[in-house]
């Protein structure tokens, strides 16, 4: 206790302080002034400590996207995406073993903004199911957020490791998924596809092929609304090579 307090209070109220600060717990000496008043709680400053689990790992990889869009694989360093999520590199370790497989996490989350699978298709026509399975129509803001990560992965030829992981963690699990669907809407005798895992790579080597951008080519689409009618064009043109005869 200072001077000032001791002179303002007296030598009677400031032993009586004393005693009252071994007695009180922590929560009490937030709330009472030295002279027994109880007041107003001061706010504990820091980041709250309610995030589970599966929104701190949300958050760290967000953050990681943002940086390696913004300047490569060489900028994601643990360094930088602790800083922007205001956590140590323990907090990222206790999630992910390295910046490898922190990429890893990037590129699986990735996957729904290319492939929308599992998705709820009762009632659709196979031509609309792979429409939304492919995001044909996807909004102008999610497009380009999925553009800028493509450019960015497609930019890292001095990083050897990255594209196995986009091929593991990315290609490989979304072409499972759609030959799943595939398996699924044969068995309905919908489809005529007896190896779903070849199906599957042919739909996406047509789907995707027909997503290549060329910024500033004559080759690239003019609009997005050029580029949906495109794609529809090639699910037709599946959907007839492996309709039931």
């Amino acid at each position: 206790m200072d001077k000032l307090t001791h002179e303002f209070y007296g030598t009677e109220k400031c032993n009586k302080y004393r005693m009252s600060r071994m007695s009180i717990t922590e929560d009490e000496r937030a709330t009472k002034s030295p002279d027994g008043v109880v007041v107003e709680a001061p706010r504990p400053r820091g980041r709250p400590k309610a995030m589970s689990d599966d929104q701190r790992r949300a958050e760290i990889i967000a953050a990681a996207r943002a940086l390696f869009v913004e300047g490569g694989y060489g900028a994601m360093t643990t360094d930088a995406v602790a800083a922007r999520c205001r956590i140590s590199k323990r907090a990222i370790y206790e999630h992910f073993a390295d910046k490898a497989d922190l990429f890893g996490a990037i590129v699986a989350a990735h996957n729904i903004e290319m492939i929308a699978l599992p998705l709820e298709d009762d009632g659709l026509s196979l031509a609309d199911a792979l429409a939304r399975i492919f995001r044909v129509d996807i909004d102008r803001e999610s497009d380009q957020s999925r553009k800028s990560f493509l450019r960015a992965a497609m930019d890292q030829s001095q990083y050897p490791e990255l594209p196995m992981l986009v091929v593991t963690r990315g290609i490989e699990p979304s072409r499972r998924a759609l030959a799943g669907w595939i398996e699924a809407r044969a068995a309905l005798g919908e489809l005529n596809a007896p190896d779903p895992e070849k199906a599957a790579r042919v739909l996406m080597d047509m789907m995707f092929g027909a997503q290549i951008f060329r910024p500033g080519s004559r080759e690239d689409w003019p609009n997005e609304q050029a580029r949906a009618a495109h794609q529809r064009y090639t699910i037709g043109v599946f959907l007839e090579g492996f309709r039931p005869r």
